[in-house]
């Protein structure tokens, strides 16, 4: 079994104390729903010596508005929930679709849009 290396877990109250952290500790990362940053970090592909938590934010959680004014769709929204929720599903299927066909459905129920949108891709074999 793998193991995470030895790092500071910072879990900030607000946004603006999310960029202070980042600000103040070079090198760190962002975690969300870290189903993909923390197998990288555990197979040692990249090192950080802070991981910044955004799970206790509220900002970017929702999807707001209507297919016809506009939506918005927040990076924190987790992949299950994109593919689940009925406007999106309506007006724009293919979103709703991909996001449903991502990996299993435990990475779907952690896995979030704006961290799959981030995720950098590799083979872990070479």
């Amino acid at each position: 079994m793998l193991r995470l290396p030895r790092l500071r877990y910072l879990r900030p109250r607000s946004v603006a104390e999310a960029v202070e952290m980042a600000a103040s500790t070079a090198g760190s990362a962002f975690i969300a729903g870290g189903t993909d940053l923390v197998p990288n970090l555990k197979r040692r592909q990249f090192e950080v010596p802070a991981l910044i938590s955004l799970g206790g934010l509220p900002d970017g959680r929702g999807i707001e508005g209507t297919s016809n004014e506009g939506m918005t769709i927040g990076a924190m929204v987790i992949l299950d929930e994109l593919a689940r929720h009925p406007e999106i599903q309506g007006a724009y299927r293919a979103l709703a679709q991909a996001a449903g066909a991502v990996s299993t459905p435990q990475i779907r129920h952690m896995g979030t849009l704006g961290g799959n949108l981030l995720v950098d891709p590799r083979c872990n074999y070479y």
